[in-house]
């Protein structure tokens, strides 16, 4: 479990540099020690779940097949922050 848990690490930092989506291609050229394309494809659901990445989606005709969306859930929980305490002054 710990060596999957820092595998979802490296995604998610390799992710977190592309702010419109990214094919498994992209985000494994992106990693410094990279995984396997079908590594990254295995560990996106739970990402997703995790909050650690916006969302997934396949595109069977297409050669690279999963494409997501990433945004780190830090930087979301900020940005809801922000978004909170700019209505309650308004």
């Amino acid at each position: 479990m710990l060596e999957l848990h820092r595998v979802d690490l490296r995604i998610v930092e390799a992710a977190g540099g592309f702010r419109r989506g990214a094919t498994v291609q992209q985000i494994q050229t992106a990693m410094a020690d990279p995984v396997s394309i079908d590594s990254i494809k295995r560990h996106l659901p739970g990402l997703v779940r995790l909050g650690a990445l916006r969302g997934a989606k396949d595109f069977r005709d297409e050669q690279m097949v999963t494409v997501w969306i990433s945004i780190p859930a830090e930087r979301e929980r900020e940005r809801t922050q922000l978004f909170s305490a700019n209505s309650q002054n308004a």
